[in-house]
């Protein structure tokens, strides 16, 4: 007997996809599997003491403007830049 195995990666919305077609039956199946196999899965919200305060906007002194353009370096990439006006300023400033 011939067996092929064909590796697919499946997307998150495949997996969505997939679990709308369960039965309620099958829906208690899957969450006792997950339960036993995988407990730390779902997400929890971090205890508000570890969160991450906003930063406060740097002061409008060179000093300042060096913080902000630190900043926007460690950013780069991060957030697509669609304006082009505004990536026009940016690589003006540098």
């Amino acid at each position: 007997m011939t067996i092929i195995t064909k590796q697919v990666e499946l997307t998150p919305r495949d997996v969505i996809e997939a679990l709308r077609g369960f039965e309620q039956k099958e829906w208690a199946e899957v969450l006792a599997f997950l339960e036993a196999e995988a407990p730390d899965i779902r997400p929890r919200p971090a205890p508000l003491g570890e969160l991450e305060p906003h930063p406060e906007e740097p002061p409008r002194t060179p000093e300042g403007n060096r913080i902000a353009l630190a900043a926007v370096e460690r950013m780069a990439g991060m957030i697509p830049i669609s304006d082009p006006e505004l990536a026009r300023w940016l690589a003006e400033s540098r």
